[in-house]
């Protein structure tokens, strides 16, 4: 495999490269996305921080909205439901979905992108991090009331 530069994919890179563009349905809106172009966006508008949980009205615990309604927070697609609430990058894979979206790296990386100076890697928000913990205090206030 190599990138829409010409260059040749270690087989690391070609792991990543195959994670970014592979097609996947969103487990929770159902729209169909690739990460390429979803990692740190907040496209799917059907995230609650406590789906399964809900209240004796049948509300969802985080903001007390009707089963099946639109989400609370802003997150990015996920296809299974183990995906994390964060997604570790290096440089190279800067440079690779760069690379492989023919944009500059600068164009990548967005306010949802936050880069560890220690280690230089690159930590990008799957959710909206404040609007969640928001969403889960006002679920803590209630069970407690």
């Amino acid at each position: 495999m190599s990138t829409p530069l010409g260059t040749t994919l270690s087989p690391a890179q070609r792991r990543v490269a195959e994670f970014l563009v592979e097609k996947r349905t969103c487990r929770r809106c159902q729209y169909e996305f690739c990460e390429l172009e979803n990692l740190g966006e907040f496209r799917c508008k059907k995230y609650h921080p406590f789906a399964v949980q809900f209240d004796a009205n049948g509300n969802y615990l985080c903001c007390h909205r009707m089963r099946g309604a639109d989400g609370c927070v802003p997150a990015d697609h996920i296809s299974k439901p183990d995906d994390s609430v964060q997604f570790d990058a290096t440089q190279d894979d800067v440079l690779l979905i760069s690379a492989l979206a023919k944009i500059k790296p600068a164009q990548v990386t967005n306010a949802n992108w936050r880069k560890d100076m220690k280690s230089g890697v690159w930590v990008v928000s799957r959710v909206d991090e404040k609007t969640r913990a928001s969403a889960m205090t006002r679920q803590y206030d209630c069970v407690t009331k």
